[in-house]
């Protein structure tokens, strides 16, 4: 309703006069936020919740009966992805899972990947059919439209990778917790020693942090990742490491500052959200080889 209704309507409230803020291509669509009150937030929703959505439609498969409700709410949500109109949503989402089937492939996976030849099938055909729906090819193509008219992102890749600009500001430690947030300004008297603009993740950090704070900071995000990868080797079950994979990479842009930004309270949380799937898909997949090798024992005392 959002993405088909009118940027003035009562929906799109939230919509400004500026097109490159609100609209997502040149067809002049609303950028969707779901319930939420920012773009970004709400695909950080989404790309979390479709790796679930995917990895229930994988467990079908492993079960012989492809689940359908949850093909079409992972195909309905994919098209919300670009409803958004977030570009980096989009492309971390689709890198991530990737990243998935090049470590299944590097692995040795090769008859789990021919398993879902039939499953690229149907969502190539279930893409075709959605292209072929106004709602589908005017989502996709208004997106492609800002993914390639806008030309800001060499400058948001430079804001990413380039943390330390702001080194001049801050110093080495930083000039305390919570002072990069703008509601702080009204409280802060010595506004003048800030840089004039921030938004990026890393940005924040170093002025809060220092360049110190910001080397300890992303050395435990390295740590939290290397560990995840070491429990992802663990897993026996291909299910449960289909999984561990997609929440290991789902950590991939707060490696790289590239996503997360000081509106988007809710990637911070979906981040610490899928450090814990990874250790809960481990204990799963201990839990159940546990209670096989039970049986396994009870059938040879039984034998004998």
């Amino acid at each position: 309703m959002q993405f088909f209704s009118p940027r003035d309507a009562f929906i799109n409230r939230y919509a400004t006069t500026e097109e490159i803020e609100t609209a997502v291509g040149s067809g002049g669509r609303a950028r969707i936020t779901g319930t939420f009150s920012y773009f970004t937030v709400y695909g950080s929703f989404l790309g979390f919740i479709l790796h679930f959505f995917l990895f229930q439609v994988i467990t079908s498969l492993f079960r012989g009966k492809l689940n359908i409700v949850a093909l079409v709410t992972y195909g309905l949500g994919f098209i919300n992805l670009f409803m958004t109109g977030s570009r980096g949503a989009v492309v971390i989402y689709v890198l991530a899972e990737c990243l998935v089937l090049l470590y299944l492939a590097a692995s040795g996976e090769v008859k789990f990947l021919k398993s879902l030849i039939p499953l690229s099938a149907i969502l190539f055909v279930a893409f075709l059919i959605v292209m072929s729906t106004e709602a589908g090819s005017t989502a996709i193509n208004d997106f492609l439209d800002r993914l390639f008219g806008i030309n800001d992102m060499e400058a948001r890749l430079d804001d990413g990778f380039d943390p330390f600009k702001f080194i001049e500001y801050s110093g080495f430690f930083g000039l305390g917790i919570g002072t990069a947030q703008f509601p702080m300004e009204i409280y802060l008297t010595n506004r003048g020693a800030f840089p004039g603009y921030w938004e990026d993740e890393g940005e924040r950090i170093v002025i809060e942090f220092g360049a110190f704070g910001y080397t300890l900071v992303m050395l435990l995000r390295w740590a939290i990742v290397l560990s995840c990868f070491m429990i992802v080797r663990k897993i026996k079950r291909l299910e449960y490491k289909i999984f561990a994979l997609q929440m290991t990479f789902f950590q991939t842009p707060f490696l790289l500052n590239i996503s997360t930004n000081i509106f988007n309270y809710v990637d911070g949380i979906f981040y610490w959200m899928a450090v814990g799937f990874v250790y809960f898909a481990f204990n799963l997949d201990r839990m159940k080889n546990i209670e096989e090798a039970k049986r396994t024992i009870e059938e040879i005392l039984q034998q004998t």
